[in-house]
Order: C-alpha cells, then sequence, then structure tokens
C-alpha cells in the first residue's frame, strides 16, 4: 500500500515478544459493524492506523473494505486508493499510521494462512514502507460469538498477542 507521501509507517524499537496492543473503542466497534454486515462466505477487512506507545501499539482507526475491495471466500483485497485515504485523514486528525490490516476468516481459525504470511512478509521487505513489524487482526465470525486473534508478525514469527480494547478516551 502507497502511504500518504508525508505519513511515516516506522514504529521505532518495537519488540513483539513484549509488545502491548490496546485498540480504541470505535475501532474495535468498526470491526464488529463491519463483520455484522459482510456475507458469510467472504472474507473482509481493512487497514489499522494507530501509534506507538510506550512499548506497544494503540491502534485508534480500524478502515472499512472501501467500495472496490476484492471479496473472495479465501482472500481479501482492500481497495487501495480507499485505505490511502483513510491513512491520509489519519495522519491529519492526529498523525496516526498503518500499523497492520485486520480481515476475517468467514470458514476457519482466526490464524494468518500462507496468502496472509506472505502479504504480510512483502509488507516486511518493503524498505519503503519501513515496518518492523505488522499488527494482524484475524476474525472468524463462524464461531458463536465471532473470534478474533491479533498476530504481532515480523520477518521471523508470527506471534500471538492479547489484544485490550480500551474507551476512546483512555
Amino acid at each position: 500500500m502507497a502511504r500518504h507521501p508525508a505519513t511515516p509507517t516506522h514504529l521505532s524499537d518495537m519488540q513483539s515478544r513484549h509488545m502491548r496492543i490496546t485498540m480504541k473503542r470505535r475501532a474495535w466497534e468498526a470491526i464488529r459493524s463491519e463483520v455484522a454486515a459482510a456475507p458469510d462466505d467472504l472474507e473482509t477487512g481493512g487497514i489499522l492506523l494507530g501509534k506507538d506507545t510506550n512499548g506497544g501499539v494503540t491502534i485508534s482507526v480500524a478502515g472499512d473494505p472501501g467500495p472496490n475491495a476484492v471479496h473472495e471466500p479465501t482472500r481479501f483485497l482492500r481497495d487501495l486508493n480507499h485505505a490511502q485515504r483513510v491513512a491520509a485523514a489519519g495522519w491529519e486528525h492526529d498523525q496516526s499510521v498503518w500499523v497492520g490490516e485486520w480481515h476475517t476468516h468467514p470458514r476457519s481459525n482466526p490464524v494468518p494462512s500462507p496468502i496472509d504470511i506472505d502479504s504480510y512478509l512483502r509488507h516486511l521487505a518493503d524498505d519503503e514502507l519501513e515496518f518492523d513489524c505488522f499488527i494482524s487482526i484475524i476474525v472468524s465470525p463462524s464461531y458463536e460469538p465471532a473470534v478474533a486473534a491479533c498476530w504481532v508478525v515480523t520477518r521471523d514469527a508470527a506471534t500471538l498477542t492479547p489484544l485490550t480494547i480500551e474507551s476512546d478516551t483512555a
């Protein structure tokens, strides 16, 4: 994903083993709303925007897929132009940067697939993006209730990491 030209994406000195991931309630509710509206058999998702915060990341925005996204049973391709507009608005609002993505696995566990891992590794290898790690939230709506898992992905590993939902004012 090309970023807003003035938008840095580098999150400094992050260590996935000790990283604390929090998400603002409004971002979590945006994901829940998109999952509820999505067809049962197709993947959906969006970008995650946030900030490096004292040994962790706080996610403040969970973008929607955009009008030109591609939704398939085992793959989701976000609407790149839409994602760029969401990222630019996040940067203008509070200097939030692209920290990762969320998406659904309609018929499987919330574990990164080989397609997911290939995508994350491409982002991590792209020198322009300057990612040290990539955050992935995968939602499996086929469970009752739906199950979500947060993964911190580095060049060496994908680590299941606790996700804390916090109030928008915290």
